[in-house]
């Protein structure tokens, strides 16, 4: 009797056109993965972004009703330029500053400089207060050791009236940080300051008040190192160059604020940043020149979006606050750079710079 085994069937491999399809089908896959995962990170971005300008507007919302209003801009285009039509620009300017100091602080007594140390103005008294001596053991050539109420801009003006008077400081690792120290809580003498083992001029006073906002000391920088910080927001371009929250007061919106500066002497910013980041200005909600660029900016016709407030705006996840132009900027070209209109996009960068700015206005990015 002969026993006959039944033979197994050969197993049959995948042919190559198989393997094709399921390499095609994980690389779709895996895309559309990447894809999904790179939305969800930029939308935590925008979130986080988003509830820290809501903090940084609430918190100027409590220094208004304290101080009685908000802080003035810093920084002019039509003033750093010269433009005709405003006389003693510079002059108004400090006068803007002045008034607003004078309401926030209506003890201290004090014009905006004066040298003579026996009624030093406010432009001595903060060189004074924000002496930070330290930085001249570390870098070659060192930072300023203080910081001029003249370099304010607008990215800084944000950070020095919710923070208060900076001080450089020098970690473990020796890298230069700032240290947010508040006003004095003296009525007559807010500008003093707050290290009694700095030798100053006016010497220092420890009991100060509360900061607006509690910054995160490990993103204030300062890129122009004029010896003020700006505030970067979290995961915003590349580390390390992320463009900074930038204030925009509703007054004088005319004279055109900007940032960062176009006319300074010192170094990191112009016209490096300009190319980098593009410009950051306040948005308008409508705009009529009568056909009139070359006259007189208080006779045009032009609102300024969250009227008698003010505006903070953040560059988005692209890090670039708008601008494209590569003529740059021109007498020919200015009302398209500074008059942006919210929310129809009028002027906006072609690049869509512009869109996924977020600011405290907007409940998203500006698209």
């Amino acid at each position: 009797m002969h026993i006959r085994f039944a033979a197994r069937p050969r197993r049959r491999g995948f042919t190559l056109i198989e393997l094709l399809i399921v390499i095609v089908v994980i690389g779709i896959l895996v895309g559309l993965l990447s894809l999904a995962v790179g939305q969800a990170l930029s939308k935590a971005k925008v979130t986080r972004i988003k509830v820290e300008l809501d903090q940084l507007s609430t918190a100027m919302d409590r220094l208004s009703a304290d101080y009685g209003g908000y802080p003035p801009n810093s920084k002019y285009f039509a003033y750093d330029v010269g433009v005709p039509s405003i006389p003693d620009a510079q002059q108004k300017r400090q006068q803007a500053l002045l008034r607003f100091m004078r309401k926030a602080f209506p003890r201290w007594i004090g014009d905006y400089s004066n040298a003579n140390p026996q009624s030093p103005g406010l432009r001595e008294l903060l060189l004074d207060a924000t002496y930070s001596p330290d930085v001249n053991t570390v870098n070659t050539p060192p930072p300023t050791d203080k910081a001029d109420i003249e370099n304010l801009d607008q990215a800084e003006i944000l950070v020095f009236f919710l923070g208060g008077i900076p001080l450089r400081r020098i970690d473990s690792s020796g890298e230069i940080g700032f240290e947010l120290t508040g006003f004095a809580a003296d009525p007559q003498n807010p500008f003093r300051h707050a290290d009694p083992t700095v030798s100053t001029m006016y010497g220092a006073i420890t009991q100060r008040t509360a900061p607006y906002f509690e910054f995160d000391v490990r993103r204030l920088v300062d890129r122009d190192t004029d010896g003020w910080p700006e505030y970067i927001p979290q995961g915003t371009a590349t580390a390390g160059e992320m463009p900074p929250y930038v204030y925009f007061g509703s007054q004088s919106y005319r004279a055109m604020p900007y940032y960062p500066a176009l006319n300074t002497s010192l170094p990191a910013i112009a016209p490096n940043r300009l190319s980098d980041w593009g410009l950051a200005v306040p948005y308008s909600s409508r705009w009529d020149n009568n056909n009139n660029i070359n006259g007189n900016p208080n006779t045009w016709k032009w609102a300024f979006v969250n009227q008698k407030r003010f505006q903070i705006i953040s560059a988005g996840v692209d890090g670039k606050y708008g601008f494209d132009d590569p003529n740059g900027i021109s007498l020919a070209n200015f009302v398209g750079v500074f008059v942006r209109i919210f929310p129809t996009g009028e002027n906006y960068s072609a690049l869509g710079y512009d869109n996924d700015n977020l600011t405290n206005f907007t409940e998203g990015p500006l698209e």
